[in-house]
């Protein structure tokens, strides 16, 4: 056809009905063939693109790139292969004819051509898929290129997947893997470490036990990416002050630390993806103050225990924990995830911990990550045995289906001070009561300081349906909390302390929750809502116990006291 800056030729298509000399007329997509033809003597860097499933798509190098990331086709009867290496199948034109094949031929066909063929057949998704062709040499002046006039076979390169094979580990990627099908590794599995772009076995290494402290230096740290032979440290682990290091390597046998393992202060250190694969305990694990620290995927995955406490704390930049600890179940002391300023999910993270002896403090993470949320986050942790700290995660806006199995903290738990939380949802729903056992005097519970102007509009939905009890049931203070809806639907009183939902919104309303009815509160009684009545749950409510203690009902109707309290009630 032609266009305004000259005249292109195409080879001739069988079936192709003529497009018109007009180029504001609508294309009309050819039937049954398919033809990539690669245009210099118009618009320069153009490509244009005759499908039988697609228009005719016109533009420069990033729309070319667009499609060739989305050019998938199913291989059906009348859809289309390509077949051979591009340097066999394009004519003088610089035209790439695409043949019509039938499901089982293309199957054939994809499963078979080990040459560079821009078609391959997905197994798992019984389809053949197409790439386009990219070319090199394709470019305009904004890009900072030319390509060349004509352009010869040799400026195509095929997109096919070559999909190299690993052992016991992680192939590496398309872009490095030499031919498809061949053994090349980018990572091993626990027990393995990478030799040659091969996961070897760590069993093969005897007396491989360092005995007391290893210190790492920058001198030793080289011996250790070479070797990876260490399986055992008796004493602690110190990686601390390590300047040059961008990347921790050389631990992959690591099954065993018998005192501490420290990863502090390490100036250059930027990503501990895959470091201690193999590593099942140590007694103490304190990863913080690494000012450069970005990335920790899949670091820890063989670890199960950990025999006193855990610090992940002060690392600036970390934002990426994708996978890490997934086989700890248990903490014997106390686990300290705080002041990670970029953190911004935590998904995929501690799925197997169960238990936290001690004290549990999430705090302070997040503070340079706008909008991030708390997604399904530590799915199984059942018991924290002492104090949980759950605040001052400033920019954290979002919590769903969170602590779902926590049933037990032993002491106080601490929802406070995260200014822009704006909704919170199905968490915590198997929390019985702030303490460790029935007979047990129980904590204290906050919720405080939540959605602070501008946040608006904090609900909190489906959560805490199983707390029965505490010492102080404290909500207050959260100035956009405008909605209690189908929660703390077992709680009945308080142990020793005060019941205060107060100073939130003006228009609080609370509705389907309390359900089982409050009974009795052992000191101050305070409840402020913007609605008309109290929902006439709270007529289970002993106004006569604890009466030196205040009580006070207010709504949108007035104030009461125990004198008055019926006429708060709805009816």
């Amino acid at each position: 056809r032609a266009e305004m800056a000259g005249r292109v030729e195409m080879a001739p298509l069988s079936d192709a009905p003529m497009l018109s000399e007009s180029s504001d007329e609508a294309p009309v997509p050819f039937k049954g063939k398919t033809a990539l033809l690669i245009v210099s003597t118009c618009l320069v860097g153009s490509v244009f693109i005759l499908s039988g499933r697609r228009s005719l798509l016109r533009g420069d190098r990033e729309a070319f790139e667009r499609l060739d990331a989305e050019a998938h086709f199913d291989c059906h009867k009348n859809h289309f292969c390509k077949l051979g290496p591009n340097d066999q199948t394009t004519d003088a034109q610089r035209t790439v004819q695409i043949a019509v094949l039938s499901h089982d031929a293309c199957k054939n066909a994809c499963s078979t051509n080990s040459g560079c063929s821009a078609t391959e057949w997905r197994s798992s998704e019984q389809r053949c898929e197409l790439h386009t062709m990219a070319v090199q040499a394709l470019g305009t002046e904004s890009y900072g290129y030319m390509h060349t006039d004509p352009l010869s076979p040799a400026e195509f390169t095929c997109c096919l997947k070559r999909d190299c094979s690993c052992q016991h580990g992680h192939p590496v990627g398309d872009a490095q893997c030499p031919e498809k099908g061949q053994e090349k590794c980018e990572r091993c599995d626990p027990g393995y470490y990478l030799h040659s772009h091969m996961c070897k076995a760590c069993s093969a290494f005897t007396n491989s036990v360092h005995s007391g402290n290893l210190v790492v230096t920058q001198s030793n740290h080289a011996d250790l990416t070479v070797t990876g032979k260490v399986t055992e440290v008796t004493g602690d682990l110190i990686i601390e002050n390590l300047a040059g290091v961008a990347k921790l390597d050389g631990f992959s046998c690591l099954a065993k630390i018998g005192g501490d393992l420290l990863i502090s202060n390490n100036p250059d250190l930027e990503g501990l993806d895959y470091a201690f694969p193999s590593l099942e305990t140590a007694v103490n694990v304190r990863i913080q103050q690494n000012p450069k620290l970005k990335s920790m995927i899949h670091s820890f995955a063989a670890l199960s225990t950990v025999s006193d406490n855990m610090l992940l704390q002060n690392n600036d930049l970390l934002s990426h924990l994708d996978d890490s600890f997934g086989s700890l179940s248990s903490i014997a002391d106390s686990l300290y995830f705080q002041n990670n300023a970029a953190l911004s999910s935590v998904d995929g993270v501690f799925v197997s911990l169960s238990n936290i002896e001690d004290t549990f403090y999430f705090q302070n993470n997040g503070d340079e990550s706008a909008g991030w949320k708390l997604t399904n986050a530590f799915p199984n942790l059942a018991k924290v045995g002492d104090s949980m700290f759950f605040q001052n995660n400033e920019h954290l806006t979002e919590v769903t289906g969170s602590f779902q199995a926590l049933t037990h903290v032993g002491d106080t738990l601490y929802v406070q001070n995260m200014e822009h939380l704006a909704k919170f949802t199905g968490s915590f729903n198997k929390l019985k009561a702030t303490s460790l056992a029935p007979g047990e005097t129980s904590g204290s519970f906050y919720i405080r300081n939540l959605c602070e102007s501008p946040c608006s509009g904090l609900e909190i939905q489906g959560s805490f349906n199983s707390m029965m009890t505490a010492d102080k049931f404290i909500m207050s203070s959260n100035e956009g909390l405008r909605l209690i809806t189908s929660s703390f639907n077992a709680f009945t009183h308080t142990e020793g302390g005060h019941f205060d939902i107060s100073t939130n919104s003006a228009s609080l309303a609370i509705e389907d929750s309390f359900a089982a009815g409050l009974q009795t509160v052992d000191g101050y009684l305070k409840i402020e809502v913007g609605m008309s009545c109290l929902p006439k749950q709270f007529n289970t409510l002993n106004v006569n116990h604890a009466p030196g203690e205040e009580f006070s009902i207010g709504t949108a109707a007035g104030t009461y006291d125990r004198s008055n309290f019926t006429e708060a009630l709805c009816p």
